[in-house]
């Protein structure tokens, strides 16, 4: 930015010297106005810089969340193609023992991450169960070191007053199986229900399946969420007066990290996508 300054000489009238000062003036505001008017500009190309900036962190975030997802499902996740899936969202739940554990929403998942312990720590989060009877229906998967030697993953039915739950999961521990135990409480192991055989083909992904009568749960798997094999039946009474909470759950009884990418999660039928 330039300004044209006119010199007063000694010799110049009073009239000519007011001239002048009004002609300095006159170039300072122009001067001025055009600076602002630049600064304007600057300001308007910074706020468009500032929108380009959010644009470009927002499509980070959203392919980060999309790459979690894939990295926790095993790069799967075809097989849920058949359906119209229900993601669970995180702020639906209540933390049971937390302790270190932590959640996260992504697009097309919940991803429970429980951290390394040396005993039972069911991280657990929970809502409130609907009236019997009902189907709680699950897309899991499992997330783990295969070398770790107690790893756990998936749903389960829980007493909120006596703290007992009954869980349907994955379970590493030479080599990757389905399990349903009892437990006293997120910190107490009770008992096994049933244990299936080491099947390699639950490696990735499973859908679990509990159904609640009321006095019996039923548990059930799918590797398609067409066909479901069932594993076994639990009579409640006895054990529990009832089960009024679900949810999902991690447990690490090693020193690795457990994932859980839960890609459905519902007491309505599965619908075809």
């Amino acid at each position: 930015m330039s300004v044209t300054i006119t010199t007063i000489n000694a010799t110049d009238v009073m009239r000519t010297s007011r001239a002048v000062i009004n002609t300095n003036f006159g170039n300072l505001k122009t001067a001025v106005e055009a600076s602002q008017t630049d600064l304007t500009s600057l300001d308007s190309r910074l706020d468009t810089a500032e929108s380009d900036i959010d644009a470009l962190q927002a499509a980070d975030i959203s392919l980060d969340s999309r790459i979690d997802v894939l990295e926790a499902a095993g790069g799967g996740g075809g097989i849920g193609a058949l359906w119209t899936l229900t993601p669970p969202v995180s702020s639906a739940f209540t933390w049971v023992n937390q302790g270190s554990a932590t959640v996260s929403n992504n697009p097309a998942s919940l991803i429970l991450t429980a951290p390394v312990a040396s005993s039972t720590n069911m991280r657990c989060l929970v809502k409130s169960a609907p009236s019997t009877p009902y189907t709680l229906t699950a897309l899991c998967y499992f997330g783990g070191d295969p070398s770790t030697t107690v790893a756990q993953s998936g749903i389960l039915l829980r007493e909120a007053s006596s703290g007992k739950l009954i869980s349907l999961h994955f379970l590493n521990v030479s080599g990757v199986k389905l399990e349903i135990n009892k437990w006293n409480s997120a910190t107490s192991y009770n008992s096994t229900v049933s244990s299936t055989a080491t099947n390699e083909a639950f490696r990735d992904r499973c859908y679990l399946q509990i159904a609640n009568s009321g006095t019996v749960a039923t548990f059930r798997y799918s590797f398609n969420g067409l066909y479901w094999v069932d594993i076994t039946t639990s009579n409640l009474s006895g054990w529990v007066t009832a089960y009024d909470q679900i949810g999902m759950f991690c447990n690490s009884e090693n020193s690795k990290i457990t994932y859980g990418a839960f890609a459905h999660f519902s007491t309505s039928a599965l619908v075809a996508a």
